[in-house]
């Protein structure tokens, strides 16, 4: 039979297990002690943090500093039990257990501290061989007394010690007066230490009901559990306890712990119970040390980047309130509601920041704040993406490969106009606000740039009004792409109506300005439309004698010219025409 077979399928007891612990608060209920996430997460601490970690408690009874050590755990097989090397520090020794056993480091010392003081070292029998050959309390149940005498002599005889108990400055503790261990062979630290790394393991994964679990890797080779029924508390849904059970059975999740029904809401959580079969405080004595024993996951997502319960009830005191600081309760409010509403759960992450701080997010995700927190998550904390401090908001001025710079300001946008503030602004929607410039407002010939107002623009160059006539959009995109780079002037309002028709150039006689400001009849009819004006005038100003320039008078030219009278007579259109073709040429004064 395995040594590990020895355990009682009761459980093991703590030695101080007829003190009373009051229901927990937070995170870890009596319901949930532990998630399994941060039960199974042997990568919380290294053997060098360990040791530091230790160094910290000047009474610590394991740590370098008191001159600790203990063997250290190098195997086990079903034929000759655990294995043991040279003494190592406690760091070593508890990082190789949890290691071998795939648990949380951080559990285990939970566990040197609950049962016997070790880590503070202010354990009710102090740092001997006592206290250190019942380390974590393996096979000390609460029938147990301490009345157990065991010795070191090397293994020669059964009932004595084959490993020391634990190391001095040194000096090997090869004997233990009274104890309430009840076998030889579990005795002293790392005996205890490995041996509670297994069975807090093996009920993690057992109350679940996977009965094909076992751990086989080099030097360790556990494959009798695939044999080993499992004899404690198991977590609601149908399962197996022992491998060769024809069908599953029904569990409730529940279990009575001190006169109290509990729900096992994880695997670690009954493994905790299995190991001490009494209300814990476990999470008393890890959350100090250690964070959170709730995990904060959802749907295979972690949320502790940007989860932190604490942080959240302080900075959120309705959902504190509603909640009354339950910490699942929180998250799930987080989940539900916090994110969308964009609340801030984390000293490391702040959402506006993260929104404000990448413009490549922002294309993608808009407005819609729990993608950030899902990107930040899974992406942009490995990026090492900034998520805190003051946000660096560069508005987006470019889409699809165009830089609107030149015509576009978010700020000036925003400012200009109170319905786009209403809509974009009071969510720092850049990337809406650019869309709906590009969209909707050059098209209608907003103002986006202090250097660029479309009807300045579209009024100063009767060129572009040939071409483009109505189409505002058309303007910017030229000023764009062209007027820009020509020097043309687009801030400053000074409308210059054309002056060319059917491929003659009217500017010696025609002025669109002076045209309809010298006639209020002009201006009524025709305002700003030169198209119209010029035609006009070409059709019927000239025959009219109408004055189109402070250059030129028709009946001043006239009357000056006796050859021209000659030649046009009262063809008040010729002498206009003349002035054109070769009167301004030749010198003739028209005014």
């Amino acid at each position: 039979m395995s040594i590990k077979k020895l355990i009682p399928a009761m459980g093991i007891a703590i030695i101080l297990s007829n003190i009373a612990f009051p229901a927990i608060s937070g995170a870890a209920t009596n319901n949930n002690l532990i998630d399994n996430g941060i039960f199974d997460n042997t990568n919380t601490m290294s053997a060098a943090q360990i040791d530091s970690f230790l160094n910290g408690f000047p009474n610590s009874c394991i740590s370098i500093n008191s001159g600790f050590s203990a063997p250290d755990p190098t195997g086990y097989s079903p034929s000759t039990g655990y294995k043991y090397g040279n003494a190592v520090s406690a760091g070593k020794a508890i990082y190789d257990a949890s290691q071998a056993y795939e648990l949380n480091p951080q559990v285990l010392l939970t566990k040197l501290q609950n049962e016997e003081g070790l880590v503070r070292g202010d354990g009710i029998y102090g740092c001997g061989a006592g206290s250190m050959s019942a380390a974590v309390g393996y096979a000390c149940t609460d029938s147990d007394t301490a009345s157990h005498t065991y010795s070191y002599t090397n293994g020669s005889d059964p009932g004595t010690l084959s490993t020391p108990l634990f190391y001095r400055w040194g000096n090997p503790v090869n004997s233990v007066a009274s104890t309430c261990v009840n076998s030889v062979s579990k005795a002293g630290f790392t005996q205890q230490l490995i041996r509670a790394a297994w069975l807090l393991k093996f009920g993690r994964i057992r109350s679940e009901g996977n009965t094909g679990w076992a751990i086989i890797k080099t030097n360790w080779d556990n494959s009798d559990d695939l044999s080993t029924c499992y004899g404690g508390p198991m977590t609601q849904g149908w399962f197996k306890r022992c491998p060769g059970e024809p069908s599953p059975t029904y569990y409730d999740g529940y279990t009575t712990i001190d006169g109290q029904s509990i729900h096992l809401d994880t695997g670690a959580t009954a493994s905790l119970y299995r190991y001490t079969p009494h209300l814990q405080s476990f999470s008393l004595i890890f959350e100090p040390w250690f964070g959170s024993t709730y995990s904060f996951t959802r749907n295979g997502i972690n949320y502790s980047a940007v989860f932190d319960a604490s942080f959240y009830f302080t900075n959120n005191t309705d959902v504190a309130k509603a909640c009354n600081n339950d910490q699942a309760c929180g998250f799930n409010h987080f989940i539900v509601n916090g994110m969308n509403e964009g609340r801030q759960a984390s000293a490391n992450f702040n959402v506006q920041t993260y929104r404000q701080n990448y413009q490549d997010l922002r294309w993608i995700y808009g407005t819609n704040p729990m993608p950030y927190y899902l990107h930040y998550i899974n992406n942009g904390q490995r990026e090492g993406r900034v998520a805190t401090g003051t946000p660096a908001f560069n508005p987006v001025t470019s889409y699809n490969g165009i830089n609107y710079t030149n015509i576009y300001s978010y700020s000036t946008y925003m400012s200009s106009y109170s319905d786009l503030q209403n809509v974009f602004g009071s969510k720092n929607d850049d990337t809406g606000a650019l869309l709906h410039f590009i969209n909707s407002g050059m098209n209608e010939g907003r103002v986006a740039n202090p250097n660029f107002n479309v009807s300045y623009y579209r009024n100063r160059y009767p060129d572009l009004r040939a071409v483009f006539g109505s189409n505002l959009k058309a303007y910017y995109m030229h000023y764009l792409v062209n007027g820009q780079r020509e020097g043309r002037v687009a801030n400053t309002d000074a409308f210059v109506g054309i002056s060319v028709r059917d491929g003659i150039d009217y500017t010696a006689v025609y002025n669109f300005n002076t045209y309809t400001s010298t006639y209020n009849d002009m201006k009524n009819v025709f305002g700003s439309d030169d198209n119209a004006a010029l035609q006009h005038f070409v059709t019927f100003g000239m025959k009219e004698g109408r004055q189109a320039s402070t250059t030129f008078n028709v009946f001043t030219y006239k009357n000056r010219y006796q050859d021209l009278q000659k030649a046009f007579g009262n063809n008040l259109p010729a002498y206009y025409m003349h002035y054109i073709t070769n009167g301004k040429r030749e010198g003739r004064v028209a005014v």
